[in-house]
């Protein structure tokens, strides 16, 4: 008996790529799909901000090409300063001795100041060639000075008068704390944002809203007070005196005389009689 080899079960090829294709496709994990990070994204968020947005590979162009030139600008004003720097303290050691101590040893500027320059250092006198300039530069220090001390008067006098109008508006309106604090950080935070030159939306809707506010309470204001003034022109009208006898009028003379001379009355006068009557309510 002859022994015949067992032949493998082979699936038909195109049945097996047609079952491969319907069955379910793996999803792609959130790492697959999530767009690669440019290698300057990092660098240049964080000297551009959270304001710049980078969409593509040209805005990661333009934004780089200004990144290094900034950083060139930059480069090329410190050569520049600092050699003028350098010369300066070349022609004036004692200068270099200050800065020395106070950089290097960590002695305090005016201690440093004082170790190396005395009065006589710093003090030029009438008739010197360069008692202009020193006396140019002494009263534009006395100046600066003296709007530093006016400038910090004025604002702790502000501070005070702050603190008590934002008090008293918190007993007016019954604010707790908490709202009082929340309304002065929100205020804080827009007047920040107007100091460093930002005005956002959300701003410019809390102004209009104070302001058609202000508008409408004066508005209901003129209101009120036209109305008072017209209750009170028919109040004034209501208390004249009734004349005597059987509660008619008597007749006027001259009232007769004068509309027997103006003869009789069309209708345009009527109408602009009776608007002029009207008009009395509403001066």
């Amino acid at each position: 008996m002859s022994l015949k080899p067992h032949k493998q079960h082979r699936k038909h090829p195109s049945k097996h790529r047609e079952k491969v294709k319907n069955q379910p496709q793996r999803k792609k994990t959130e790492q697959e799909t999530e767009k690669p990070v440019h290698k300057h994204h990092d660098r240049l968020s964080k000297f551009f901000g959270a304001e710049r947005k980078f969409e593509n590979d040209e805005d990661y162009d333009k934004g780089f090409g200004e990144y290094l030139k900034h950083h060139e600008d930059y480069y090329e004003r410190g050569v520049e300063s600092n050699e003028k720097l350098i010369n300066l303290l070349d022609a004036e050691p004692k200068a270099k001795a200050v800065l020395a101590d106070a950089m290097e040893n960590g002695v305090p500027f005016n201690v440093a100041l004082a170790r190396h320059f005395g009065p006589e250092d710093l003090t030029v006198e009438e008739g010197d060639d360069r008692y202009a300039d020193y006396k140019k530069n002494i009263d534009a220090r006395n100046t600066d000075l003296q709007t530093r001390k006016d400038s910090d008067a004025l604002y702790e006098t502000n501070m005070k008068e702050s603190d008590k109008a934002v008090t008293e508006f918190a007993k007016e309106e019954g604010d707790s704390e908490e709202e009082t604090k929340a309304i002065l950080d929100k205020f804080s935070d827009m007047m920040q944002e107007v100091f460093t030159g930002k005005i956002t939306k959300a701003t410019l809707q809390a102004i209009k809203r104070s302001v058609k506010f202000e508008k409408a309470v004066q508005e209901a204001s003129d209101m009120g007070e036209l109305k008072g003034k017209n209750t009170k022109i028919k109040a004034e009208m209501e208390k004249e005196v009734k004349p005597k006898g059987d509660g008619l009028p008597k007749p006027d003379r001259s009232s007769e005389v004068k509309d027997a001379e103006a003869g009789p009355v069309s209708k345009i006068d009527a109408i602009v009689n009776g608007v002029h009557e009207r008009d009395v309510y509403a001066e």
